[in-house]
């Protein structure tokens, strides 16, 4: 029994150790110390590599597991996955200054190379959010026109002009390409005897369109971003909706994702094998 019980703490030990996140920092200032993830004890621990000794404790949100660290800006961002949040921590003074609400759990983070964004992966809804004000900051570039906006992480055949006719038409303003992707489940019409009426092999966007990212937006756009913390794909976009200001162009050709290294490895192929659907320009 003893013998079992150990191996039952080895198992929820070792187990523990996989979700602890460890972020060792490039900065000249702060290259001394490492920060991880506590979810136990709701903290981040601050170690001081060179003496490899606990220097200070974080009190951050519920089940902290993700992290990432900008060097440049020196700040550094938790995901709590309990209290659906992210503390935005000051590495120089480790303390935390500010707690940008989610309402879905964070489950890791990382940044561009630039550090003007910081890309959360959403447990629950099985998207990456994005976190930055940086769409607020172009508004001085725009000459208070329309503008266009992408993430720039994705490929497609779309007809721009087409595009932006259907946003002209709508009267809306803000106007989202959507798209279907391939499938990835069965589906099923069920009785509610529990008899299948109807079966149909991984449909186009399991029955959903989502987001493809290419998207037409007027100036009042702007009005709905507070920050730079806020999350364009949540109370933006999401008030957007809820306001009946946001138009969906409906796209059917060719689009693709680069958020794996599959999908890197997929479009690369396509390219090679000169079948990139998404090149409408000549050489």
């Amino acid at each position: 029994m003893i013998i079992q019980n150990k191996k039952i703490v080895l198992t929820i030990l070792i187990c523990f150790l996989t979700l602890l996140t460890y972020f060792y920092s490039n900065n000249e200032k702060i290259n001394s110390k490492a920060y991880i993830t506590n979810q136990a004890d709701n903290t981040v621990s601050v170690v001081d590599l060179v003496t490899l000794e606990v220097v200070k404790t974080i009190k951050v949100g519920i089940a902290p597991l993700g992290i990432t660290i900008l060097n440049k800006k020196n700040l550094g961002f938790i995901g709590n996955v309990g209290s659906d949040d992210i503390s935005v921590i000051d590495t120089r003074t480790d303390q935390i200054i500010k707690t940008i609400k989610l309402n879905t759990a964070p489950l890791s983070l990382t940044s561009n190379p630039d550090e003007s964004k910081v890309y959360v992966t959403d447990w629950f809804k099985n998207n990456i959010l994005i976190i930055g004000g940086r769409i607020k900051k172009i508004k001085k570039h725009t000459g208070g026109n329309r503008f266009l906006l992408t993430y720039g992480d994705g490929v497609a055949d779309i007809n721009i002009n087409k595009l932006i006719g259907s946003h002209e038409i709508s009267k809306k303003i803000c106007t989202v390409t959507s798209v279907q992707p391939l499938g990835r489940f069965g589906a099923m019409v069920i009785s509610k005897k529990n008899e299948v009426l109807k079966f149909q092999e991984k449909p186009n966007g399991d029955g959903m369109w989502i987001n493809a990212g290419f998207m037409v937006c007027e100036q009042e756009v702007f009005d709905y971003i507070d920050g730079d913390e806020t999350i364009f794909e949540q109370s933006p976009l999401e008030g957007l909706a809820i306001d009946n200001k946001m138009n969906a162009y409906k796209h059917k050709g060719f689009w693709k994702a680069m958020d794996t290294l599959k999908d890197k490895n997929d479009l690369n192929d396509l390219w090679i094998k000169g079948m990139p659907k998404w090149k409408t320009w000549s050489r």
